[in-house]
């Protein structure tokens, strides 16, 4: 991992949870209202805890942070970085 992609060091790459007063249910059904998203939802509830990944391996990784990113964002998902990669 390079020193600008550490979320330790580069602020851009901390993830930004709502605060669970925050999560507005408009935000979590548009959100889920994505085929993609939905589909990566629902793996997750079936499978626990995955590397990011490995959840929708079929889908490109530049198109998966695009869904996480709303994932997170909606309150959905919690994502946390590990020592290798991103989990949610």
């Amino acid at each position: 991992m390079t020193r600008s992609h550490d979320t330790r060091t580069n602020p851009r790459m901390i993830a930004r949870h709502p605060k669970r007063e925050d999560i507005r249910l408009e935000a979590v059904l548009t959100a889920l209202g994505n085929p993609i998203r939905l589909a990566a939802v629902r793996t997750i509830a079936v499978g626990g805890e995955h590397p990011c990944c490995d959840v929708l391996p079929q889908i490109p990784k530049s198109t998966m942070t695009h869904h996480w990113r709303a994932l997170r964002d909606s309150g959905v998902v919690d994502m946390a970085a590990r020592l290798r990669g991103m989990w949610s």
